[in-house]
């Protein structure tokens, strides 16, 4: 005889969305890029935008006092072309680069020099360029080699290397399609922490949007300020608070949101109408 499973305790998503965005104010929104405000991407080739929520985007942050981020692990200038003309607070290069609020300077945790050793050692491998497509963000050098076998290895083999120049300072990212070399010692958990430390963020509860299934430190720090996280995509994923298919549910998510506010506005804390216009 099998034993039941048990109960799935957690509330419906329409009870958790509810509660998710009872008040704007009291809420900091953080928002991965690629796989949740967008489809998925691989590091190989560029950076595209299909039907970005810039419009979206905007009103939350004015609706929630700016209280909005975007996390990504492409550099802050790939993420401000996406959603141009925004800037968004966030942070780029997987935590590397942090923006505080919209519109604000960008702060860079390293120096794009100090990947030099890296860029030394891939100058010495020229015949490595010939198998792998080569992007240098500043931070980090990522390698495409879209699943080839041989150009797979040499990526692999490239990325360890340059690792062992200083293990303490550099680490390994392996994808699908690329392996990357970036600094060790940022995440996007780490980037949630600086940007809630961050006056407007200060205070609030967070509440974290990522990709389904990916193993980040981001959830951690989001039940750490009490807040709540939502996995993103067809991946199974138990750990999240909630699960959304994919970018498209979270574009209505945000809309059922300013549409939700827009009529909360119109409502006295005694729950009566307000006049849309003088009397």
């Amino acid at each position: 005889m099998k034993a039941g499973s048990a109960p799935d305790t957690r509330p419906s998503l329409k009870e958790a969305l509810t509660a998710l965005f009872a008040d704007p104010h009291d809420k900091a929104f953080f928002f991965a890029l690629h796989g949740v405000l967008l489809p998925a991407h691989r590091h190989e080739g560029p950076t595209e935008a299909p039907d970005a929520p810039i419009g979206l985007l905007d009103e939350l942050h004015r609706i929630s006092g700016g209280a909005v981020a975007v996390l990504s692990d492409r550099s802050l200038d790939e993420v401000d072309g996406v959603l141009a003309p925004l800037r968004m607070a966030g942070c780029g290069s997987n935590g590397l680069e942090i923006r505080h609020f919209c519109g604000g300077p960008a702060m860079k945790l390293r120096f794009a020099a100090d990947l030099d050793p890296v860029r030394r050692l891939l100058t010495a491998r020229r015949d490595l360029e010939r198998r792998v497509d080569v992007t240098d963000d500043g931070l980090a050098l990522t390698l495409g080699h879209g699943g080839e076998a041989v150009a797979m290895e040499a990526a692999r083999i490239f990325a360890h290397d340059a690792v062992a120049l200083a293990p303490a300072v550099y680490r390994a990212e392996f994808g699908a399609g690329s392996a990357r070399v970036t600094f060790a010692g940022a995440s996007l958990g780490s980037a949630v922490c600086r940007i809630m430390d961050g006056e407007i963020f200060a205070g609030r509860i967070p509440i974290v949007f990522g990709p389904a299934g990916r193993s980040t430190d981001f959830r951690a720090v989001a039940r750490f300020f009490g807040g709540t996280t939502v996995a993103v995509g067809s991946v199974a994923d138990t750990e999240a608070d909630i699960r959304l298919d994919g970018p498209r549910d979270v574009h209505w998510i945000i809309r059922d949101l300013l549409a939700h506010f827009e009529v909360e506005s119109r409502t006295d804390p005694r729950g009566n109408d307000q006049p849309t216009t003088p009397s």
